[in-house]
């Protein structure tokens, strides 16, 4: 598949993914597999982004492994890990570790444990207790808002108040 504009041997650049390039949404996902291979993971994370947030990263995730495609200076997404494989759960208690360390805002929301819908887990120091407490190898299916998200947005963080 080709992207307008593209010639067969040139890759699309971030902008060209985020606009879409007249594909499907699913087709998104399949450039991004397909770029995942020729694109040095450090600049991979423009293609990541470019997806729109939520089902096509979870899926695009799930595809490559999550380890593949998480970067802790931009770990905001929309996640699916099965702690039973330990770089998973590694990155389970990382995005933990993030929420605890800054509690100006929620971070962990549209949290699925187990297929168990938690409302606004409290994020302090038991989180992960918490999150462990029925299994210690839960399924943890959420979206992650960390501080790239509000970076990015160049609009700061929203207070609890606003919560």
């Amino acid at each position: 598949m080709r992207w307008p504009g593209q010639s067969v041997h040139s890759i699309p650049n971030a902008e060209e993914v985020d606009e879409g390039g007249g594909t499907q949404p699913d087709e998104q996902v399949e450039v991004a597999v397909i770029l995942s291979i020729r694109i040095m993971p450090s600049k991979f994370h423009p293609v990541m982004r470019s997806l729109r947030f939520g089902l096509q990263q979870q899926l695009l995730g799930c595809r490559l492994g999550w380890p593949n495609v998480f970067t802790k200076s931009h770990p905001s997404g929309r996640y699916l890990l099965n702690c039973r494989e330990d770089e998973q759960l590694e990155i389970a208690k990382y995005l933990v570790a993030l929420a605890i360390k800054d509690t100006s805002k929620q971070s962990f929301n549209n949290v699925l444990l187990n297929g168990r819908r938690i409302t606004n887990p409290v994020e302090n120091s038991s989180l992960w207790n918490f999150m462990t407490s029925a299994t210690t190898t839960p399924m943890m299916e959420f979206d992650f808002f960390g501080t790239d998200v509000w970076q990015t947005l160049q609009c700061g963080k929203p207070s609890d108040s606003t919560a």
